[in-house]
């Protein structure tokens, strides 16, 4: 008994001395749980720390360095979990002693927020709401999805494309080949059944490389099971709306039927409260399934919610635009996975969106779906629809955009299927379309996959944004084209592409202007070199002119391979853009493989038969070269090109966004300098440089592999 109560005080002696005056902010519904919950010894909450990972300058600068899904990806989560295991262990060891003392009955610490979700007494949270390296601490309430307002048996409806999926022109985008294949979608719902015909075939967890790894596609904090199932019927239903397809009927219930998905069942549990913490913890998963963050085959492009706290039934847990929920969103989708949320079906009166749904801090967030009816032609809204505005600001619209919500017939958990009408049927429409548009933009942003569809929404209603119907409903096809004023793609004539050093291998090469106007691009193709990193750019094509909607293919293009050639497996990358202000409009690559044998006579990468060009030998504007080598241990080169003499600086960032080293910060003359980073000083990790030189700044990444 003494020592756990040596083990007690020691623990609040800590707790004390580590509190100031600025001290952790307790929710609202906090002090609610304690007022009404006096008998109960122990509460949960989320804790969330003060210092948090610095994502949105992260994301800024991965944005202008246009980096790729994978780097994106890997930075991220890498930002996420050095922060948290930086920040968490003194934490950790208070709230062990709060376990042995009796104070704690449990805990869980998270990286997607720096935060823990800790079950304890009143009087050890109000103590650790003292903390100053506590930010905020909130009740751990359960949540609930969005009830559909009917469903309804489908009788005798025909098979096949369903009224909702023409309505937002899913068929034009499929027609083009863009079914979402090759992509991946998810959701937080009541789960999947996972034998469901619909769905069954593409679930991702019968891929070969998941063999003994089914939690990478098949989430379940509550009962720990390994195959996907449904608890109610609701997740069922939107997962078929989003990819739903029948493999022998081809009755064709989802937007992006093509593509594959995993699942989150942490909503409506039945008997079994899901919470806060099992969302966020949901989240997180989504975030990284496989935890690797060096791998994106297992990382979903979006993630449909139809869930959240309603101003009317939930005032006790939550107010109006309630920032509780926003880390973690932000977090998820700057490491790439685009996020939605149901308005809600509190229609048709004004400020009826539940959160987080009504966030209105920026033009994309939170992106929430409000819903028509897809069988009336003149798409009217449904009278259960939540309107805006967001409370957040006077100014900002909400719902973002519309999409069908009314008799959607989708898959039905105990086989066959069912009609449900709410806004939770609206919002997998658009999780769909982010696959649809991730299949003809890969490495595009969440932001960019949101403007596309924002951009080209058809307008419905009053004229304009409006707090009804938002922009409209969403277009698809259109937001296709939106992505990019010209596209770029390349088909290799062999694959796998294998091939010896000093031969060649080919491929077809196909520039799109999407457009109709008279698009004038740059195109020029760099090499992931296995060893080096990125080298070139090998080729550049100036001053491509396309005229309106031209397809340029050019077939049987010949690269050749070097015989100095590294062996190994590198990345071949084409741009289209403007070289010079590194502005990428639109990007393609594929792998392929060097081998050892010597059989041709290739002195260079010369490639042959695309357009005509050259190199430039004088830049416009300053020009930032790719680091080389890269990855590199422990010095690296970089290189940067000025059109005139002027002053420029040279700057090394780490992941956390704090600037670590200047390389140059003078006067230097016109044309070509090249500057050496010595980084044995520094850790592994991802690293960012920084040249700004007159009004112009460009940011690119390197990674220090020791």
């Amino acid at each position: 008994m003494k020592k756990l109560l040596f083990i007690s005080l020691m623990a609040l002696v800590a707790l004390t001395i580590a509190s100031n005056a600025i001290a952790g902010y307790l929710h609202p519904s906090i002090n609610i749980q304690f007022e009404e919950q006096k008998g109960l010894k122990y509460h949960s909450v989320i804790v969330t720390l003060e210092e948090q990972a610095p994502i949105a300058g992260i994301d800024a600068a991965l944005t202008q360095d246009h980096s790729t899904l994978k780097d994106r990806h890997e930075t991220v989560i890498r930002a996420l979990q050095d922060v948290a295991s930086k920040t968490q262990s003194e934490f950790v060891a208070i709230l062990d002693g709060g376990i042995q003392s009796g104070e704690v009955s449990q805990y869980k610490p998270m990286w997607i927020i720096n935060g823990f979700r800790v079950d304890a007494t009143e009087n050890f949270i109000k103590i650790l709401g003292a903390r100053a390296d506590v930010k905020e601490i909130a009740l751990n309430f359960e949540i609930t999805g969005i009830t559909p307002v009917e469903t309804k048996d489908d009788g005798n409806l025909i098979a096949g494309i369903e009224p909702g999926l023409t309505a937002i022109h899913a068929p034009e985008a499929w027609a083009r080949g863009y079914t979402g294949a090759g992509r991946l979608v998810s959701h937080l719902d009541t789960g999947v059944n996972g034998n469901h015909v619909a769905l069954a075939p593409r679930w991702r967890g019968l891929d070969p490389q998941y063999a003994g790894h089914p939690g990478w596609a098949w989430f379940d904090p509550v009962t720990n099971t390994n195959f996907p199932f449904d608890s109610s019927i609701h997740g069922t239903h939107t997962m078929g709306t989003i990819c739903g397809r029948g493999a022998t009927t081809g009755d064709t219930v989802g937007v992006a039927f093509g593509a594959q998905w995993i699942s989150a069942g942490v909503i409506d549990r039945v008997n079994i409260p899901t919470t806060i913490a099992d969302a966020f913890d949901a989240f997180q998963w989504i975030a990284d399934p496989d935890g690797n963050p060096n791998t994106v085959f297992d990382v979903p492009d979006a993630c449909s919610n139809s869930w959240g706290l309603s101003p009317i039934y939930h005032s006790q847990y939550t107010y109006a635009c309630d920032p509780f929920f926003w880390t973690v969103i932000d977090n998820c989708e700057a490491a790439g996975v685009a996020v939605v949320f149901a308005a809600g079906n509190e229609g048709p009166g004004s400020n009826t969106l539940r959160t987080p749904a009504d966030r209105g801090t920026t033009p994309y967030n939170s992106f929430a779906v409000g819903a028509i009816d897809g069988y009336n032609p003149s798409y009217p809204i449904a009278d259960f629809s939540s309107r805006g505005p967001s409370p957040c600001n006077p100014y900002t619209t909400k719902p973002e955009v519309v999409a069908p919500g009314v008799n959607v017939r989708s898959a039905y958990a105990p086989g066959g299927y069912t009609t449900m009408s709410g806004t939770s049927m609206a919002t997998p429409h658009v999780a769909g379309a982010f696959a649809i548009l991730r299949q003809a933009a890969p490495n595009a942003t969440v932001t960019q996959l949101k403007e596309a569809l924002l951009a080209t929404a058809s307008d419905l209603g009053s004229a304009g944004d409006d707090n009804t119907y938002g922009r409209g409903i969403i277009n698809v096809n259109a937001a296709i084209d939106a992505l990019g004023s010209v596209l770029i793609n390349m088909v290799p004539n062999t694959n796998p592409v294998v091939v010896v050093r000093g031969g060649t291998f080919r491929y077809t090469g196909v520039l799109t202007n999407t457009t109709n106007q008279v698009q004038t691009v740059d195109v020029w193709v760099k090499l992931n070199v296995p060893g080096y990193g990125i080298y070139g750019p090998i080729m550049l094509y100036n001053n491509v002119v396309l005229q309106p909607l031209q397809v340029l293919t050019v077939t049987n293009i010949a690269q050749q391979v070097p015989v100095y050639a590294p062996v190994g497996l590198y990345q071949y990358l084409a741009y289209c853009g403007d070289y010079q202000t590194n502005n990428i409009i639109s990007q393609a690559s594929f792998p392929f493989s060097v081998i050892a044998p010597i059989n041709g006579g290739a002195d260079s990468w010369n490639l042959d038969s695309w357009f005509d060009g050259s190199v430039a030998a004088v830049p416009a504007k300053a020009v930032l070269e790719d680091n080389v080598p890269n990855p590199f241990n422990a010095q690296t080169n970089i290189s940067i090109d000025l059109p005139t003499s002027g002053k420029a600086t040279l700057e090394i960032y780490n992941i956390l966004g704090q600037k670590i080293a200047t390389l140059i910060d003078g006067q230097l003359d016109a044309g070509p300098h090249t500057l050496n980073w010595d980084a044995a000083n520094y850790s592994s990790g991802i690293y960012f440089y920084k040249l700004t030189a007159g009004e112009l700044s460009i940011t690119k990444r390197m990674s220090l592999i020791k």
